[in-house]
């Protein structure tokens, strides 16, 4: 899934605010890139209706992947207190 340039600027703009400049800082433009991405393909996911077993269970793996990855960002924040 590709991330425009303007998209890639917004969703870095969001992140500084919604996470502080201190994390923004620690994060590189690969790690930033690859956090948009998991979230955009997150929202295809859960936005798509639906309508079989295996749009089912996309939709859960989805939710699996957002929970394994706030569950490391809990656990790198832990280790950064």
């Amino acid at each position: 899934m590709l991330i425009s340039d303007e998209q890639f600027k917004k969703f870095k703009k969001l992140y500084k605010e919604e996470f502080g400049e201190e994390k923004y800082n620690k994060m590189t433009e690969q790690q930033l890139l690859e956090s948009a991405t998991k979230l955009l393909k997150l929202v295809e996911i859960v936005y798509k209706p639906i309508e079989s077993q295996d749009s089912q269970n996309r939709l859960d793996e989805a939710y699996n992947v957002l929970f394994k990855e706030t569950e490391k960002e809990l656990d790198n924040g832990r280790r950064n207190i």
